[in-house]
């Protein structure tokens, strides 16, 4: 059979084809050997890194917190599996390079678009309804008056880690409930919760404590809020299934017997909120913020506060703080840090810190924040959370005292009172391992000054702080 041209083109056609799809199997082979073979690269060096124990990091800046250590191996642990799950824990918490992991792992989520309202997290969102306060009559003195458990991490002295508004800076939008710690375009706020029984043992705790000192001791209680109460309206407060600060504090007030002085200052914020009353990275008030409460407490008291004008300000910029991290370090935050202003004192800048093992050393109240890392500049205030500071002040002699139970909003706070008293003697709850009783008794202290957020009081917290009153 004779072939025609036809045929023939036909079939060079045809091995054309085929010598086509052959390279392009060849060619997908290829590029799959070569995937493959990047992909167990990057496995095998990111392996071998992770076991490099040398380049684990043993703490977070960003978090604030002790990593997970390398388990103990124990005939218990073994049997129940605990050990290998702990292993896993601390290998994952301990990884090489673990933060910059993170912060690339948010960036790279940025990248699907613009996110103005994103809330991170898993919260327990349980609340409790509000009681009515008119109904509510003093709440009872504390009788277990035991030591609570203590913090794990004890403080170390040496300054290591221990949106869109209306014209009045309310935050009227309403965003998605997913979790508790929400961003606003360049802020963050913690969601806050209420909860009767913590509020009830807070209240019965500052009861007790005005007991046990005594009629001849005044008691002040400054409950602060948080930037989620102050610079969001209630109606989005409610909206995210969260809680009215505002009333929270008004039901401690409420639960307090009549010789305790309840300093209430929530309205005076709010009617301020247009100003830098708190970070926008951090879960903290504001130099600022703390200032109007210190005004408030001075009105209270019956004394003349400080000017602002009159006391030497200084400021640090590059603050990123709690909330940043807990939003795996988001880049709306990261690109707009907060600075933290601070005022020195006239009188003195020197404190003494006395460490849980009774040892002491001087410090600034106010650092210079230049040297603390991004993370940790909230450290400024008289060296972040210490189990005692003491604070002498050159010019008055007259012997007054007082006495301030805190936590970490007190920071601060406290360098505005050192211009009404002799001696200023700081103890944090978490920490302070003394007698305060005795304490305020032996320095015949006049004041006990209550300053703790609201959004950490809880049963434990409060049961820690009774418990120094021994």
């Amino acid at each position: 059979m004779k072939t025609t041209d036809k045929d023939a083109e036909g079939r060079a056609r045809k091995g054309s084809f085929e010598a086509y799809k052959k390279k392009e199997k060849r060619t997908r082979r290829a590029w799959h050997r070569i995937r493959s073979a990047v992909f167990w690269t990057v496995l095998l060096v990111f392996g071998v890194i992770g076991l490099l124990i040398p380049l684990r990091p043993t703490r977070s800046v960003n978090e604030k917190r002790e990593l997970a250590h390398f388990p103990k191996l124990t005939a218990a642990s073994l049997w129940n599996g605990d050990f290998f799950s702990d292993v896993v824990t601390w290998y994952t918490d301990t990884f090489p390079t673990r933060e910059a992991l993170i912060k690339g792992a948010g960036a790279f989520e940025n990248l699907y678009g613009i996110r103005n309202e994103v809330i991170y997290g898993n919260a327990d969102t349980s609340t409790d309804s509000i009681p009515d306060t008119d109904s509510q009559s003093a709440a009872p003195l504390l009788t277990d008056t035991a030591p609570a458990e203590s913090s794990a991490e004890t403080a170390q002295g040496s300054g290591a880690e221990t949106a869109e508004a209306d014209a009045g800076g309310t935050i009227g939008q309403t965003p998605e409930v997913a979790g508790n710690v929400y961003v606003s375009g360049d802020r963050a706020f913690s969601i806050f919760y209420f909860a009767t029984d913590n509020m009830d043992t807070y209240a019965s705790m500052i009861n007790t404590v005005k007991y046990k000192v005594g009629d001849g001791v005044n008691v002040y209680d400054l409950v602060a809020p948080t930037s989620f109460g102050v610079y969001l309206s209630e109606d989005v407060q409610q909206s995210m299934g969260g809680s009215s600060e505002k009333k929270a504090i008004a039901y401690i007030d409420s639960r307090l017997q009549s010789n305790v002085t309840a300093v209430d200052f929530f309205d005076d914020l709010v009617s301020l909120n247009s100003q830098y009353l708190y970070f926008r990275t951090d879960h903290h008030w504001t130099a600022l913020g703390a200032y109007y409460a210190y005004c408030k407490f001075c009105q209270a008291k019956g004394i003349e506060p400080q000017n602002l004008g009159q006391l030497q300000q200084v400021e640090y910029d590059g603050f990123l703080g709690t909330l940043y991290s807990g939003s795996d370090q988001s880049a709306a935050l990261a690109a707009n840090p907060d600075s933290v202003i601070a005022y020195i004192p006239s009188e003195t800048n020197e404190e003494t810190i006395t460490r849980t093992d009774g040892s002491s050393f001087t410090w600034p109240i106010i650092r210079d924040g230049n040297e603390l890392s991004a993370g940790n500049k909230y450290l400024t205030f008289i060296g972040g959370d210490q189990p005692m500071v003491e604070i002498d002040n050159p010019d008055i002699t007259d012997g007054s005292t007082c006495v301030v139970v805190k936590d970490s909003y007190g920071n601060a706070f406290v360098p505005f009172l050192v211009g009404h008293y002799q001696r200023v003697l700081v103890l944090d709850y978490r920490y302070y391992t003394g007698n305060a009783t005795q304490l305020v008794k032996d320095t015949g202290a006049s004041d006990v000054i209550f300053v703790n957020c609201v959004d950490v009081i809880t049963e434990s917290t409060a049961m820690q702080m009774n418990a120094l009153f021994q």
